[in-house]
C-alpha cells in the first residue's frame, strides 16, 4: 500500500524539541493506519491504538483527520479470533469507540454489516439525528468524505462465479441493504453536503421509491461507484438528488444493456462535470480479425458527450467507439479537455464500421488532425489499437509529442494467429 509511511523519523522528531513535537504528532496521527499493514493488525495493536487516541481527553484523537481505508483492518480483527459472531460484535464496538475518539474527522470509511451497525456508526461520529439527544442538537459536521463499504467475512468473499469465471462477492449476500434505510438515516444527521462519496461493492437493493431516480440526500462534489454486478441503470438511486454541485463522477461496473444508459447521464449528473470516468467492460484478448466485433459495451452515443462543456478529463475504459468523429465532437463541445483516455477501448471507423482494415479503423493522419484541434490537451491514452506489431504506430506517438501531447496506447494489442 503506497499510502504507508515510515513512523520512525516522526517518532524521532517528537523527541527533538517542543517545536517539532506538535508537527510530528500531527503527521503521525493524521491517519492512524498510515504506518500499519492490514496483515500486521491484531487486537493487541487495536487496543493500544484506541488507548492512545482516548488518553488525556483525546489529545491525539483530535489530530486524526482520516480513517480510510478501514475494512481490511476490521477484517484482520475478525479473523484474529475463532469465535466469529462474538468477534464481529467486538470489532464493531471497537470501531465505534475509535470514531468517538476522533472528533475532527474529515474523511471516513463506513464499513458495516447491518443497517443497525450503520446507525451506530453515525451516532459514534456525533452526527446526531434531527431530534435532540440528551437535550443537545448536533453541531455542524466536519466530515467531507464518506466511503461506504460492506464488511465481508473471508468465506463470504468467495461469492458467486459468473459465466466468465469472475467472482462477485456481493452477489452471495442475501440480506442486501435497502437504500431507503441507509439514506433515511443519513438524512437525519447534521450533514448538509459532502465533497466526496464512494461506494465499494455495497450490496444495495432499492425499494420504497422509484429505482430510476437519484436518492442520495446531499449535494456532492465527487462521486465514485465501484461494483462487481451493478450497471449504470441499477446504480441510479446512489446518485445525489441535487446534482448542482457535482463536478467529478466515476463508475466502474457491469456493461450497460444498451446505449440508453449512457444517454441518460446528462440528465442524471447535470452538465457541470469537470471529470468523467466510465469503465463499462473488462479487458479481453482477441484476434485482430475480431477487432471490429462489438465488445461487451454498447457503441458510444456520441451526441451525449456534446452536453459536458466543462470537462477537463474524460476516461472511457472498455468502450466501443472512439473515432475521428468523436474526437472532432469533443474538441468543439469540451474545449477545456486536458486529459483523454480510452484504455482497453476499440476504435471504430466513421465511414465503414464493419471494416477489418487497420488503416480504415484507425486513420492516423485524420486522428492526428483531430487531436491538433484540442487547445489544451496534454495527454491521451489511445486504447487498444488494431495491430499485432509493437512499432506500427511509433510515428504517431512522435507526431503527438511534436504537438506537445503525450500519447500512449496498447500498441501491440491483438493476438497473432499461428500460421
Amino acid at each position: 500500500m503506497s499510502r504507508l509511511i515510515d513512523r520512525q523519523p516522526f517518532l524521532s522528531l517528537c523527541l527533538v524539541s517542543r517545536q517539532t513535537l506538535n508537527p510530528a504528532r500531527q503527521a503521525l496521527y493524521r491517519d492512524p493506519f498510515c504506518s500499519i499493514y492490514p496483515y500486521e493488525f491484531n487486537w493487541r495493536r487495536a487496543n493500544s491504538l484506541l488507548t492512545s487516541l482516548e488518553a488525556n481527553d483525546k489529545t491525539l484523537g483530535q489530530l486524526v483527520q482520516g480513517i480510510y481505508p478501514v475494512t481490511q483492518y476490521l477484517k484482520a480483527l475478525i479473523n484474529d479470533d475463532k469465535e466469529r459472531n462474538e468477534t464481529v460484535r467486538c470489532t464493531m464496538r471497537w470501531f465505534e469507540q475509535l470514531l468517538k475518539a476522533c472528533p475532527h474527522l474529515r474523511q471516513v470509511e463506513l464499513s458495516f454489516k447491518t443497517v443497525n451497525d450503520f446507525e451506530n456508526l453515525l451516532e459514534a461520529l456525533s452526527l446526531g439525528l434531527s431530534w435532540p439527544k440528551d437535550g443537545v442538537l448536533a453541531g455542524p459536521s466536519s466530515l467531507r468524505t464518506v466511503v461506504f463499504s460492506r464488511l465481508f467475512y473471508d468465506d463470504e468473499e468467495d461469492g458467486e462465479i459468473d459465466a466468465d469465471g469472475h467472482e462477485h462477492p456481493e452477489l452471495s449476500i442475501s440480506d442486501r441493504f435497502n437504500t431507503a434505510d441507509i439514506f433515511n438515516a443519513l438524512g437525519r444527521t447534521s450533514i448538509t453536503s459532502l465533497d466526496e462519496v464512494e461506494y465499494h461493492n455495497v450490496g444495495f437493493v432499492h425499494s420504497g421509491y422509484p429505482a430510476n431516480e437519484p436518492q442520495f440526500p446531499f449535494p456532492v462534489k465527487s462521486l465514485r461507484i465501484h461494483s462487481h454486478s451493478y450497471t449504470l441503470a441499477t446504480s441510479i438511486p446512489l446518485l445525489p438528488r441535487n446534482h448542482s454541485a457535482l463536478e467529478h463522477f466515476g463508475f466502474s461496473g457491469e456493461p450497460p444493456l444498451d446505449s440508453s444508459e449512457i444517454q441518460a447521464l446528462p440528465n442524471l449528473l447535470g452538465t457541470t462535470l469537470r471529470s468523467l470516468f466510465l469503465r463499462l467492460s473488462r479487458a479481453d484478448q482477441f484476434y485482430l480479425s475480431e477487432y471490429t466485433l462489438r465488445s461487451d459495451a454498447p457503441p458510444l452515443p456520441l451526441e451525449t458527450f456534446r452536453l459536458f462543456p466543462h470537462l477537463t478529463s474524460l476516461s472511457l475504459v472498455g468502450t466501443h467507439g472512439p473515432s475521428p468523429r468523436f474526437l472532432e465532437l469533443l474538441a468543439t463541445a469540451s474545449p477545456l479537455i486536458t486529459h483523454l483516455s480510452f484504455l482497453c477501448s476499440r476504435w471504430v471507423s466513421d465511414t465503414d464500421p464493419q471494416s477489418f482494415r487497420p488503416e480504415v479503423i484507425f486513420p492516423e493522419v485524420q486522428i492526428l488532425s483531430s487531436l491538433s484541434k484540442f487547445k489544451h490537451l496534454k495527454d491521451i491514452y489511445l486504447g487498444t489499437l488494431p495491430t499485432t506489431k509493437h512499432n506500427k504506430y511509433k510515428g504517431l506517438k512522435s507526431s503527438l509529442e511534436a504537438e506537445g501531447i503525450k500519447g500512449e496506447g496498447e500498441y501491440e494489442c491483438c493476438i497473432r494467429r499461428n500460421g
